[in-house]
């Protein structure tokens, strides 16, 4: 039994390990967590010209990770270089322009962690992207660096006696730790000595009063960067090593999906079966006003911008609770019922209606941009369009055969908003309405 004990205990003590190439990276971190904070306070304006330098910084955590994952002799996951590449599309543009800004950037963040997390293979359905992406991004956004946001500094006070320069390294950290300490009291004595000798005043000059400026602001960006950093370092140590990435386990949540299925096949037939019989009766009450927009004209009473406006919320709100209802149907229905064909037939139904209203409200935004001219949310209104009619295009062809409609969906998803990234959208909205006559 004491043994035994023993043997615990040395494996609780043995938990976290870290070598040479963990120690370098802890350190690296600070700086990568320094250039963060630094972007960020760059501009508090918030203009164009606050977005660059995130290009660089992306190239730059990219490098970081890989090296990072090369000196650990892992290699990357093969989906991970798409992910990559969205992430490098988001932000290398944001160097010349910017469409989106501020929800660019928070793209950014996200691609960023979500890249770091599959680029070690971590992604929960066997390293690829999934239906399970939710708990994918809570596992990278949260579980993964918050659960390993102290091996920064654990790395950096682990002993190593099986270097030989273990010792030297530590003298170096103290060497280091010193200067650091040496500098604001530098600040201080100073100036102080410079108002006692005017010689040393004139050698100093404006140098003592702009470096104390600039040190007290070095000071506060790194103050804000320590956590940035460690929280960086956390998911990248995490999802290297592996340490606390499994908390949430794919078996669980699977487990978790089949105690859902309570609902019969019959009652979430007859549940959509009603809304589909609902759907038809207001396309046909309301055919001549859905179909003025496929011959270019307005119902009467009506203008351009009620018209496309009521046929934009109508997309979002039917197209929203259809995704829903699908969604619950696929979470709730009992597998075993005997009635996987009337459900898919069902599915088709609905997913038929929803791709038609959705062709409908095209039309209606199509000769809206025709009226007015495009501006920046008329072409993300577009865009969100042809993506939400992929997916349901994708519900209809996953009835006839089976795919990984989730993973191809957010795939497509990502591709659409870098095409919104690269290109120059504002410049060519600007020559668009110039080439219509559009003011």
């Amino acid at each position: 039994m004491e043994e035994n004990n023993k043997m615990e205990l040395v494996e609780i003590k043995e938990s976290f390990k870290a070598d040479k190439v963990d120690k370098l990276f802890a350190a690296l971190y600070f700086v990568v967590g320094y250039l963060f904070i630094n972007l960020l306070c760059q501009d508090s304006d918030w203009n164009a010209d606050a977005w660059s330098g995130w290009g660089i910084f992306a190239v730059l955590y990219a490098a970081a990770v890989l090296g990072y994952l090369y000196m650990k002799r892992q290699k990357p996951a093969r989906e991970s270089w798409f992910w990559l590449g969205i992430m490098l599309l988001i932000s290398v543009p944001l160097e010349f322009w910017s469409a989106l800004d501020g929800f660019q950037l928070f793209a950014l963040i996200v691609v960023a962690a979500y890249w770091t997390l599959s680029v070690s293979g971590r992604l929960l359905h066997n390293g690829e992207t999934s239906n399970l992406i939710f708990f994918d991004w809570w596992n990278s956004m949260g579980m993964v660096p918050f659960s390993n946001i102290i091996c920064q500094y654990r790395a950096l006070l682990a002993k190593n006696p099986e270097k030989s320069d273990e010792k030297s390294g530590n003298q170096i950290f103290s060497i280091l730790l010193g200067v650091v300490i040496a500098m604001p009291m530098l600040l201080i004595i100073l100036p102080l000595l410079s108002t006692a000798d005017a010689g040393f005043e004139e050698l100093l000059g404006r140098f003592t009063v702009e470096l104390r400026s600039e040190f007290w602001l070095f000071c506060i960006k790194m103050f804000l960067a320590i956590p940035v950093a460690a929280y960086l370092y956390g998911l990248a140590f995490g999802s290297i090593t592996g340490r606390n990435a499994d908390r949430i386990k794919k078996k669980n949540i699977l487990h978790m999906a089949e105690e859902c299925k309570k609902i019969s096949g019959t009652t979430i037939c007859t549940a959509i079966a009603v809304i589909c019989v609902v759907y038809v009766i207001f396309i046909g009450l309301q055919g001549n006003y859905l179909f003025a927009a496929f011959s270019g004209k307005l119902p009467q009473g009506v203008t351009y911008a009620v018209y496309a406006r009521e046929g934009f919320f109508e997309l979002c709100k039917v197209c929203t609770w259809n995704l829903v209802i699908l969604l619950g149907a696929n979470l709730f229905t009992k597998r075993a019922d005997g009635m996987s064909k009337m459900t898919k037939v069902i599915t088709v139904l609905l997913s038929v209606l929803t791709f038609f209203i959705l062709a409908t409200a095209v039309s209606k935004m199509l000769l809206y941009i025709g009226a007015y001219g495009l501006t920046l949310k008329r072409v993300l209104t577009m865009v969100f369009m042809v993506w939400i009619a992929v997916v349901f295009i994708g519900i209809i062809y996953r009835q006839k055969k089976e795919f990984p409609l989730v993973r191809n969906c957010v795939m497509i998803g990502a591709v659409l908003f870098c095409t919104l990234c690269v290109f120059p959208v504002e410049m060519w909205i600007e020559s668009y309405n110039t080439w219509m006559g559009v003011l």
